[in-house]
């Protein structure tokens, strides 16, 4: 696609972008609540996942961490670094939404493909830490950063692995015998369906795999759309900017839309 008409097919899926996002919450905010909800393991999900309201020591931590990046005045004076940061900040909301999920699934083993800043890593390497978490990042400074956060959080689960997307994810999968728990922070220069299918050799029936970010473009949108359709996947869980696929035959073949 010439780069010209891929900037106008951003430009017309951003614009309207906010009252899409008003709408769907308007339209599925009962469910969300579990109103309407007739499989057992969704209702549970939204009961102990989604509204529970525990506050877990771990978040204050975290966030005192991230805070400390934040207004660390080293990368205050580089605009390109300030630009990344933003670009990679997640909310204190959804970090504390995957702690749960975690904390949910209890996953043995869990994969994280785009670390960013690493707070969301800590997220989710805290609930359990016989859990053996792999993080991979391809971008130098966020490699720097997020091994700066790790070391301070000193989470022994916790491996950092540096390089290229596929290289990375092929040298992880060397180590692992099966992958429990995906989270994949999808950006437009991923090769997404070749992650995807690389994950997929290890993953079964009890796996869960999260796609955050599948509407902040077209084209991650459709990527998403494809996913859904993935011959294996039973349930799908979407929540707007972030989407769940769960496997398990035992559930009900369904697609759940919830607003978070």
């Amino acid at each position: 696609m010439a780069l010209k008409e891929k900037k106008v097919r951003q430009y017309l899926w951003h614009r309207p972008r906010k009252a899409r996002k008003y709408l769907w919450k308007i339209r599925k905010a009962r469910y969300g609540r579990g109103f309407g909800i007739h499989s057992p393991f969704v209702f549970s999900l939204i009961t102990n996942v989604l509204r529970e309201k525990s506050l877990y020591y771990d978040y204050t931590r975290i966030e005192k961490l991230r805070d400390a990046l934040l207004n660390d005045p080293s990368l205050l004076l580089n605009s390109e670094t300030q630009k990344k940061i933003q670009k990679s900040l997640t909310s204190e909301r959804h970090g504390r939404f995957l702690f749960r999920l975690v904390n949910f699934f209890h996953p043995e083993s869990l994969l994280e493909i785009g670390t960013g800043l690493g707070v969301d890593t800590l997220y989710m390497a805290s609930p359990h830490l016989n859990c053996h978490c792999f993080t991979l990042e391809e971008d130098p400074l966020l490699q720097d950063l997020s091994e700066s956060l790790f070391s301070v959080h000193t989470l022994s689960n916790i491996e950092l692995v540096k390089g290229a997307w596929k290289e990375s994810l092929e040298q992880v999968l060397t180590k692992i015998e099966k992958l429990d728990f995906v989270c994949l922070n999808a950006n437009q220069y991923q090769p997404l369906h070749v992650l995807y299918t690389m994950c997929r050799t290890k993953m079964h029936e009890q796996s869960i795999f999260v796609i955050r970010n599948i509407r902040a473009s077209r084209d991650l949108y459709e990527v998403w759309e494809e996913l859904k359709k993935e011959e294996k996947v039973i349930s799908v869980v979407d929540m707007y900017s972030m989407g769940i696929l769960l496997y398990n035959p035992t559930l009900t073949n369904k697609h759940y839309s919830l607003y978070y």
